[in-house]
């Protein structure tokens, strides 16, 4: 397997690998910034993808296993500068004939010195460009990670073979521990045109400021997680009860049995009531979502908001959100199919409040405005955000739009 085809298979991966981080990545970036910066998640997803590339780089290709039991080579090198020896010796290198320089420096004895060199460079670059760490920190990190990588085929990748398949080379430590530091120190040639560390951060603060309906949509999703899965172990308990216990024998209980979807949807909805109602009197009205994302609702107006009002707000929000809806679709489906105009009415204001919700969303989007929705007007509550800035335990910004 060339460098090429390793390289590639990582660059596959990355992005699925990069999917299943996104979660936790965007709830520390909106608990800390309050937004989500495009450059920063570039910036990091380049980082992601170069440590996958030099892990890859390290372990692959993987040797078949009964191979590797039937070596019996050296596994270590631990003389330092061998590989200056083994490349005088063995690349057809001639100080006094040139033309034996391109075959010399395309061989496999400077080539892979030379790769060596510069797998762990990008990593000088990332710590001291992004990460903005110290030169003895970074020196700890670069030989730490070397270390890592040698004692990962000195283990014959953590015991999967019965011996390693690669050298530990004294060398390999040496070239990789130097080009980490040389990218290190050669970092800020190359971030004269990058934006600094500080503005990334200044910038995603002043995003942060703004309630977007992103931010919106993730910290429901983070409330719906919870409770989609506190339901689960509830449903779970239940069924577990019915079919241990003599309730499963009770025709009181089996008659219920077509009517199953409609309970499951009415316990879906009291599960959310009493979630919302809970946190409401535990922290203030912030939900879990909201809570982790720094959202907190205030009053429209600036002015002093009970929780009593809060607890309105939330009452509306998922009358609006689950029981009405539900409730038209069973009236619609149960009693209005069969009546063509009745269908015709109840499927124009269906459809007219799926157009206004839309149009509320688009407006949102490519509006800088904060993007009231019926239940924040009737209750005239909103959201507003609390962002920290790093430098200080007081608030950088408490704004609401």
């Amino acid at each position: 397997m060339s460098y090429i085809e390793i390289i590639s298979t990582a660059v596959a991966i990355c992005p699925i690998i990069a999917f299943i981080l996104s979660g936790i990545y965007f709830i520390l970036q909106y608990k800390k910034y309050g937004s989500v910066s495009f450059f920063r998640t570039f910036i990091l997803y380049t980082f992601l993808l170069y440590c996958i590339c030099a892990y890859f780089l390290v372990i692959l290709p993987l040797p078949n296993r009964e191979e590797v039991a039937r070596r019996t080579g050296p596994t270590t090198q631990l003389i330092p500068f061998n590989v200056i020896k083994v490349f005088v010796e063995d690349s057809g290198f001639t100080l006094t004939k040139p033309s034996t320089y391109l075959t010399a420096l395309t061989s496999h004895e400077f080539l892979q010195p030379t790769f060596n060199f510069l797998l762990l460079l990008p990593l000088g670059f990332y710590l001291r460009y992004y990460f903005k760490l110290k030169a003895k920190k970074a020196s700890k990190i670069a030989l730490l990670t070397t270390i890592f990588f040698e004692l990962t085929q000195f283990s014959g990748l953590y015991g999967i073979y019965s011996r390693p398949y690669r050298l530990l080379d004294v060398d390999d430590l040496m070239l990789n521990y130097s080009g980490c530091m040389l990218g290190f120190l050669i970092a800020p040639i190359f971030v004269a045109a990058l934006p600094t560390r500080e503005e990334i951060d200044n910038k995603a603060y002043k995003h942060g400021a703004h309630i977007t309906l992103m931010r919106r949509a993730f910290a429901n999703f983070i409330d719906i997680l919870i409770t989609a899965l506190v339901y689960s172990i509830c449903l779970l308990f239940v069924y577990a009860v019915y079919h241990i216990s003599f309730l499963n024998e009770l025709a009181t209980f089996k008659q219920f049995e077509h009517q199953l979807p409609y309970i499951l949807a009415i316990g879906y909805i009291i599960i959310n009531v009493l979630y919302h109602i809970i946190f409401i009197l535990a922290i203030g009205g912030s939900t879990p979502g909201k809570y982790i994302l720094g959202i907190r609702i205030i009053d429209k107006r600036e002015k002093k908001l009970s929780k009593f009002r809060i607890l309105i707000r939330y009452i509306l929000y998922l009358s609006l959100t689950y029981a009405i809806p539900l409730s038209i679709i069973y009236i619609y489906y149960k009693y209005l199919l069969n009546n063509l105009i009745a269908a015709i009415v109840m499927g124009i204001i269906l459809a007219l409040t799926l157009v206004y919700t839309i149009i509320r969303v688009i407006v949102g989007i490519f509006s800088n405005k904060y993007t009231y929705f019926s239940y924040e007007l009737l209750t005239r509550t909103k959201l507003s955000t609390v962002i920290k800035d790093d430098n200080s335990s007081s608030i950088l910004q408490n704004q609401s739009y």
